[in-house]
């Protein structure tokens, strides 16, 4: 608070005077709608004693953006997959050993024990000829031949002739054939030069050249080299993994290459060729490893996230506290309560999240006020929490992630708010005061006079009506009333409906496109009492000009200035000066002076505006100590060499002069504009839209306010006054 206190002639002290108090409205989150309040208790009155405001919040809500993300991989769903690619890959695997000379459970076969070490393997069913017995891998084999058990051996045959059976080239004496067998009559040889071919052939194999590749296994015979199957010629379909069928043989790069596996079957068949699977226990680990990994990258489509923005409560008010300060100390006030009442929400233009209102209620407990200019001043403490969200989610499920666009996010703490607010409280009684009235003189500011005292009856109509307030009832100049903002609309809305008359249906000259251009302006000198030409401006229309000045003063003393005004064109010896003659214009602080000029020849011009303000004319002294503002000029462009273009749009009744300027005969624009510009007197009133709609649906409702019908209707001016777009104060 501001105490004024004055001290006049012949008073030996300071008296008080006025109490100003001031309001700094915060910048915080909240706000009070009051700072001070009544709180006097009069034990005789059970209905006072407190007094209640509204606490504003503005932060009550806020926009938050949430992360939401979805993972749908699961390793232990991946592995599922994988127990069935490893039973196929079992069952392969089992196929593929019966393939290679083993068992389905990948063990070798006795027969291919016995051929990869170059013997034969005889069973139960024959017998090795001359018992000529090998073991290899605890499996008996045969170094000769298998014979039936029921046929006479070679050894037989030659041996009854007397001779021995050595084998082809072991012979070390003379040979005899005895029925179609070579017999030897010497001694037998330990061992013969065989090539290749006959090595591999008298094992029952292949011997594969060097342009030719083994398509099955490859068994060593001593230091040959055998394939258990028909050897191939290079480049030649093979139809195993060389080759594809229907393509050139190329080689695999690993299971990175594997695409668009389809099945289980075409996998393992393709994972098979890279590795050569031959035994159903690495077939069950290869179909497990490739399933797995087959489904979780298949599973990784579902991995995302995505951002929400939502609405998140932002400041909660937790407590209401008074205080005392002393000094650097803080009392609470016990004589003065305080606590929270209704809370409501409302949405603005300006904060459409939301804003909380909450009644608090400040109740005297037995405080008492005895000087009626020494208020009690205390501070309020509103403390509560800015709310943090967890801004951030991890979700298994696609499906569950997308449920929680709607989501409201978890609080997860806050940080501790608190604003303070400096309140006054009045606990006094107030008493009747007695005024005495003394007359004094009456006032004149700018040609206005005021009057006070008992006669002094303010100008002011209680009339509502329609068809009692009229065009100019407001107006200075006019009725002179005071008018509060239903008299002020009417009369407004009648000069709008006049102007409509006026300027309906007219054929009009636009004016040109250049609009205000050629324009200067110059300053009136702040530093010294000064009287200053400011601004000129030229609006034309064809071939005619209206020049236009501002004339300002900072005497604040009503005053008369003459203005000359004149254009000259280039060339010319002589200037034209305003056919309405030297203007003289009132002057207050501000004033407009205007010429028009018509039938100008095309050419450039120099406008000129010179000033002479009559001193002499203030009743008191009056001073222009910078006569450098006096005169001001600029140039302009008359005709084609203007370049000039009409430009009749917008229709605006702020343009009214420029077409006054295009068309200086037209009496009807000139009474239009004399209408849009005027002085009213107002009383201090509202105009909200709250007001303008209530307004128009008395206007249009009920009869006795007397609606003229060019308001009322869809083509009223009613649709105009009661939107806030249309229509604006």
């Amino acid at each position: 608070p501001i105490y004024i206190k004055t001290k006049t002639t012949g008073e030996s002290s300071y008296a008080f005077r006025k109490l100003i108090r001031v309001i700094i409205e915060p910048t915080g989150c909240l706000r009070l709608n009051r700072y001070e309040y009544d709180i006097y208790d009069d034990s005789n009155n059970p209905y006072d004693g407190f007094d209640v405001g509204l606490l504003i919040n503005k932060c009550y809500k806020r926009k938050e953006n949430i992360k939401i993300s979805y993972d749908e991989r699961n390793w232990l769903e991946a592995m599922k997959t994988g127990a069935l690619w490893a039973l196929a890959g079992f069952a392969y695997g089992g196929v593929m050993a019966l393939n290679h000379g083993k068992d389905f459970f990948g063990n070798p076969l006795p027969s291919t024990v016995c051929g990869n070490a170059g013997f034969e393997y005889c069973g139960t069913a024959k017998i090795c000829q001359g018992e000529k017995i090998k073991v290899v891998k605890n499996i008996t084999c045969c170094e000769s031949e298998c014979i039936s058990s029921t046929t006479n051996t070679k050894e037989d045959v030659c041996k009854k002739a007397g001779y021995k059976y050595c084998g082809q080239g072991l012979c070390n004496g003379h040979e005899r054939i005895i029925s179609g067998l070579t017999c030897c009559s010497g001694r037998c040889k330990a061992s013969a030069t065989e090539n290749a071919d006959l090595i591999c052939q008298k094992n029952h194999y292949e011997h594969c050249k060097t342009n030719e590749i083994c398509p099955g296994n490859i068994v060593s015979i001593g230091d040959t080299s055998c394939c258990t199957k028909k050897c191939v010629t290079q480049g030649v379909n093979s139809g195993g993994i060389l080759a594809m069928p229907g393509e050139h043989a190329m080689a695999p790069t690993g299971l990175l290459s594997l695409k668009n596996i389809t099945d289980v079957g075409s996998g393992l068949n393709t994972i098979s060729n890279l590795i050569n699977i031959d035994d159903p226990w690495t077939g069950a680990v290869i179909g497990f490893i490739a399933g797995t990994l087959f489904e979780y990258q298949k599973q990784s489509q579902n991995v995302g996230e995505f951002n929400v923005p939502v609405a998140v409560k932002d400041l909660v008010i937790k407590t209401l506290k008074l205080v005392i300060r002393k000094g650097l100390n803080v009392e609470n006030e016990r004589h003065i309560l305080v606590k929270k009442g209704e809370t409501h929400i409302e949405t603005t233009q300006d904060n459409p999240l939301g804003v909380e209102k909450t009644e608090i209620i400040f109740k005297n407990n037995g405080i008492t006020q005895t000087d009626p200019y020494k208020p009690i001043f205390r501070i309020l403490e509103v403390g509560g929490k800015r709310l943090d969200y967890n801004t951030s989610y991890q979700i298994k499920s696609k499906k569950e992630a997308e449920k929680m666009r709607n989501m409201e996010p978890l609080a997860i703490g806050g940080k501790s708010f608190m604003q303070k607010f400096h309140l006054q409280f009045d606990a006094y009684k107030a008493q009747p005061r007695k005024v005495t009235v003394t007359p004094e003189a009456s006032c004149e500011i700018g040609g206005l006079i005021g009057t006070t005292g008992p006669k002094a009856v303010p100008k002011v109509t209680f009339k509502w009506n329609w068809q009692d307030i009229s065009m100019d009832e407001c107006d200075e100049g006019g009725k002179g009333m005071y008018c509060d903002a239903a008299q002020f609309s009417i009369e407004l809305l009648k000069k709008i409906e006049k102007i409509n008359e006026l300027l309906k249906g007219q054929n009009l000259n636009c004016p040109s496109v250049e609009g205000i251009l050629s324009e200067k302006t110059q300053k009136l000198d702040s530093l010294k009492q000064d009287v200053a030409i400011t601004q000129i401006k030229i609006e034309k229309s064809g071939k005619n000009a209206t020049v236009e000045g501002v004339i300002k003063s900072n005497n604040n003393k009503e005053m008369i200035v003459k203005a000359k005004i004149t254009i000259q064109k280039e060339g010319a010896s002589n200037s034209i000066v305003c056919p309405a003659g030297e203007k003289a214009v009132k002057l207050i602080s501000e004033s407009n002076v205007s010429c028009t000029f018509t039938g100008l020849q095309e050419g450039v011009y120099t406008a000129t505006i010179t000033i002479e303000p009559q001193l002499n004319t203030c009743k008191s002294e009056c001073k222009n100590e910078n006569l450098g503002n006096d005169r001001i000029f600029t140039k302009f462009l008359v005709g084609k060499v203007a370049g000039t273009f009409e430009k009749c749009k917008p229709y605006s009744t702020s343009r009214l002069d420029r077409f006054i300027a295009a068309n200086p005969n037209n009496e009807k624009l000139k009474e239009a504009l004399k209408l849009v510009k005027f002085k009213a007197n107002l009383i201090q009133d509202g105009y909200t839209l709250d007001f303008r709609k209530d307004f128009d649906e008395f206007s249009e409702t009920n009869d006795f306010f007397s609606t003229p019908t060019w308001y009322k209707g869809k083509t009223g001016l009613g649709i105009y006054f009661s939107n806030s777009k249309l229509f604006k104060f």
